[in-house]
């Protein structure tokens, strides 16, 4: 497609490859590449230096733009030296960027400070990796070509990616909005996640947990920046925001600022009156939020409501409180559940099928863990099998008390698979071992009984 031309007589053109990526959102709605996060028809992983990165994820918000490694030193200890300076992104109008910022466990570099940062990285344990560009054009949907300069003590050396492609700010809820508890996102190095959501006569209340993943600093919030768009477009303001222990209401408190602890997660509410009773689900729920110092927001729609309540209870309906009141009862005792795969020397390499009550939860792959929150009382009858058709000879009946965490390691060694519980120390520092694992913790809805 002709794109341009000057007065020396030579002009540009859209390769036809870019041309149909942009152009198939308005005339093939079908294919929604706004799904992944990532979309491009490269390899995510690159070994340079004996080094390995791979590309795990990609977030875009506002002028904002930030991609997510996992980085290991494959054959001894050793530095890696990282400048954001060396760090560059171009748009899909070729506009180049510098990085303003990288992160390699618990190291940062910064513009004004400092912009260089060396990590020592020990053999086969892999370290996450975050670099933001923060003067990314709003517009922008792709990067052209991601380049990223580093060395070792001896040597300097670089790696590209290219077609890398933003996902949607907003995310689409069209074909999970049965699911809940597994929509997060990640902004300002705040990450939310969604546990429930209901509407109950005209109230609407969304229940997230909120952490801070980088450092303990404070979060604002006010009922002024957060709205509801029903399915017929209406918008209704919040009424109560409540985080943690702290409330706004309207007419009393218009804004709450909460301290989050870094990697500790916090229950934050959200209510809602006066929602048409007929409204059958959210087109938009928009929630502004600061840091301090930059201002951003979530935004999730094509939410259904997956079922219609009838509040019997017109005290309940005309009192605040008791809304609240009652989710908060409900999240204070959600237990976290894992179940986890390491990578071994005796581990064998077949898949291992978990089953609940003798039906399947998922398949876990060497290197492979998983997250899961319960919030209300079930019971659980776990089993192993590396073939869908044998007899599980390994099951486990825990008694899952609210609250608390639970630790279950799945293994399949000489070719039998097991399940077991393990004491929450031994469980936690498992979980934490990421040189034994492949992909960073999933989550998984669990089925209910």
């Amino acid at each position: 497609m002709f794109q341009s031309i000057s007065d020396d007589e030579t002009g540009s053109i859209i390769r036809a490859d870019f041309m149909d990526r942009l152009l198939s959102s308005f005339f093939n709605p079908i294919v929604n590449k706004n799904k992944s996060k990532v979309i491009t028809d490269k390899d995510l992983t690159k070994e340079v230096l004996d080094f390995r990165f791979e590309l795990l994820d990609i977030e875009k918000s506002g002028s904002r733009v930030t991609l997510h490694f996992d980085v290991m030193s494959l054959k001894n200890d050793k530095a890696l030296i990282l400048s954001h300076n060396d760090m560059l992104l171009y748009d899909d109008k070729g506009i180049e960027t510098k990085a303003d910022k990288v992160i390699i466990g618990n190291k940062t570099s910064h513009d004004h400070y400092s912009h260089v940062v060396s990590y020592n990285l020990i053999q086969e344990t892999s370290v996450p990796m975050k670099i933001t560009f923060t003067k990314i054009s709003s517009s922008a949907q792709f990067a052209t070509l991601l380049k990223v300069g580093f060395s070792d003590d001896e040597a300097k050396s670089n790696f590209e990616f290219r077609e890398l492609y933003f996902g949607d700010e907003s995310e689409d809820f069209s074909e999970v909005i049965e699911e809940k508890g597994n929509w997060s996102k990640e902004t300002l190095g705040f990450k939310y996640e969604l546990l429930d959501f209901e509407k109950t006569g005209t109230d609407v209340v969304f229940t997230f947990t909120i952490t801070s993943k980088d450092r303990d600093k404070t979060i604002g919030l006010s009922h002024k920046g957060v709205f509801l768009y029903d399915d017929k477009g209406l918008e209704t303001m919040a009424d109560i925001i409540i985080i943690g222990n702290k409330t706004t209401r309207d007419h009393y408190t218009e804004f709450v600022n909460y301290n989050l602890i870094e990697g500790i997660q916090v229950p934050l509410i959200i209510s809602f009156k006066n929602i048409a009773s007929s409204a059958t689900g959210v087109a938009l729920l928009k929630i502004e939020f600061s840091d301090g110092q930059n201002n951003s927001n979530i935004q999730i729609r094509k939410l259904t409501f997956p079922k219609v309540k009838t509040n019997n209870n017109s005290k309940a309906t005309n009192n605040n409180n008791s809304t609240v009141n009652n989710v908060s009862t409900k999240l204070s005792g959600c237990s976290e559940l894992y179940f986890y795969r390491k990578n071994g020397f005796l581990e064998c390499e077949e898949t291992v099928y978990l089953y609940n009550h003798g039906e399947l939860l998922v398949k876990l792959e060497p290197g492979t863990r998983y997250k899961s929150l319960v919030c209300d009382d079930r019971s659980f009858k776990l089993s192993a099998k590396t073939n869908p058709n044998e007899i599980a000879y390994s099951t486990s009946k825990p008694d899952i008390e609210l609250g608390q965490k639970y630790y279950f390691k799945v293994g399949c060694a000489v070719g039998v698979s097991t399940v077991s519980l393990q004491e929450n120390k031994k469980g936690e520092k498992d979980i934490n071992s990421n040189g034994k694992f492949k992909r960073k913790t999933q989550i998984l809805t669990l089925t209910e009984y």
